[in-house]
This record gives C-alpha cells, structure tokens and sequence, in this order.
C-alpha cells in the first residue's frame, strides 16, 4: 500500500513480493523505452540523410572520401597563413 501526501511518496507496508513486482516493472519500463527509442530512431533515418542536410543548409558540402585528406590539408594550410598574416600584423602594429 502507498500512501502520499504533497512533498513525497511513502511505503506505508511493503508487501512479500512487492519488490519482484518493482523489479518487473523497471526491467518491463526499460524493454519498452528501449523499443520506443528504436522507432523513434527509424523514424529518423527514414527522413535525414546527408543529402537532405545539404539541401536545406545544414552542411556546406559533401567532400567524397578521397578528397577528405587534400580538403583537410587545404584547410589547414589556409587557417595557418591566415593566423601568420594576423600575427604578424599585430607585430608591425
């Protein structure tokens, strides 16, 4: 039997057996969310891809595995020359 009042939830008696029924129920609660989750998870899949993120601006592009290292290379070349370039204007200043 559970008893309640407004600040908290007491045990007024457990019973034999009460704590196989909790133990059901939370094992039963995490099958379910996990079920849940899954579908949700389906759901998603199913609408975004890669290609729907560069459709509506989530990505700038998509770089094709082979030109991955180039690109990053690339891009790192570039933001060095830049901090050198402010860098050394904040030298000269």
């Amino acid at each position: 039997m559970i008893t309640a009042d407004r600040s908290s939830m007491r045990y007024a008696s457990v019973r034999p057996g009460d704590a196989a029924l909790r133990a059901r129920l939370f094992e039963l609660s995490r099958t379910v969310r996990s079920e849940k989750l899954g579908e949700v998870a389906e759901q998603f899949d199913a609408i975004h891809s890669v290609h729907r993120a560069l459709e509506v601006g989530s990505l700038d592009r998509i770089i094709r595995p082979a030109d991955l290292r180039p690109y990053v290379v690339e891009a790192i070349e570039r933001g060095m020359a830049r901090e050198l370039q402010r860098v050394g204007a904040w030298n000269r200043a």
